[in-house]
């Protein structure tokens, strides 16, 4: 991925704005056709899953960008990077049993 931004999704005046991560696709990432990256897309939008980031949607114009549920820490990586001299074990366990349950969601 290339750079992400905080956005946020609005969906008709019915509905409360949301916020969004709007991940921007590097062009040399983009192996695949577009037609097949949108097809690998509408698959994880049907994904449910609390410990998995739900895709919201694709922005094609100007750039090919993901619109992802926004997480307010960011990443596991790097939320652990900024916070590995003071996570305990407990903290530790709980995330690879949070990671261990979406895969098994995936499985």
């Amino acid at each position: 991925y290339g750079e992400v931004y905080r956005g946020t999704l609005e969906q008709g005046s019915e509905s409360e704005p949301q916020l969004v991560a709007v991940k921007k696709l590097k062009t040399n990432a983009l192996g695949t056709t577009l037609q097949d990256f949108e097809r690998e897309i509408s698959i994880m939008k049907t994904l449910k899953h609390t410990n998995i980031v739900e895709i919201k949607g694709v922005i094609q114009e100007p750039e090919v960008s993901l619109v992802m549920e926004y997480v307010q820490h960011g990443s596991l990586q790097s939320y652990l990077k900024i916070h590995r001299d003071t996570l305990e074990h407990p903290h530790l366990l709980k995330f690879a049993l949070d990671v261990a349950r979406g895969m098994e969601y995936l499985g």
